[in-house]
């Protein structure tokens, strides 16, 4: 898989039209044979930034996308960007899911503890197979009990 990582800045006034700009070039990305996806973004911590993402299939498919039309239409976005664009590409050879991070995160023996970062090998959060029981104060317990939900 090929993906294309660009990060632009809109000028003051100019998100709306950038965005739209976007939208439309990444609506004809998705028409093009090997596109995966295509997405924008806007940055939370700077909301003049934009993050516009393609996924190819295939180099290849990326690269018939580097001599189209709707290409030459994102590098005149590019250069209507507040700061100099920042775009990658990136080659990506393996994706992995939540199966990964767990088999990662989870000991072996399955004792489900969360290992120390820095390596002391204590167990930050060890789950406790015995059932702890939490004592409420007689009032709170009384209200809990009477209402009519799923009690704590």
């Amino acid at each position: 898989m090929t993906e294309l990582l660009l990060r632009i800045s809109a000028k003051a006034k100019g998100l709306a039209p950038m965005i739209q700009s976007l939208a439309k070039v990444m609506f004809q990305a998705k028409l093009e044979p090997g596109c995966v996806d295509c997405r924008v973004y806007v940055e939370t911590e700077n909301p003049q930034s934009l993050v516009y993402v393609e996924q190819w299939v295939t180099q290849q498919d990326f690269e018939s996308g580097l001599v189209s039309r709707r290409f030459g239409t994102l590098l005149s976005i590019m250069e209507s960007a507040r700061q100099a664009p920042e775009l990658e590409v990136r080659t990506v050879s393996e994706q992995r899911g939540l199966d990964y991070v767990r088999s990662v995160r989870l000991p072996p023996d399955g004792t489900g503890g969360i290992v120390d970062p820095q390596a002391t090998g204590a167990n930050m959060h060890p789950r406790s197979t015995q059932r702890r029981e939490h004592r409420l104060p007689r009032r709170a317990h009384s209200s809990i009990m009477s209402w009519k939900g799923n009690p704590l």
